[in-house]
């Protein structure tokens, strides 16, 4: 948001539209939730002693 803030100061035609760079941030966010779901689903199902015998 700051390089906008800066374009309207500087009066520079935007280089990227805001609508791809809230596409890119909604599928990083649900990258992020997805690489950090799985793995902690898998660990809740483990039965505990198995999980911390493993290596």
């Amino acid at each position: 948001m700051g390089a906008y803030a800066l374009e309207s100061v500087l009066k520079l035609p935007p280089v990227f539209p805001l609508k791809l760079i809230e596409i890119g941030i909604v599928i990083s966010v649900l990258v992020g939730i997805t690489a950090g779901l799985y793995p902690a689903r898998k660990a809740a199902r483990m039965n505990p002693v198995d999980a911390l015998r493993y290596e």
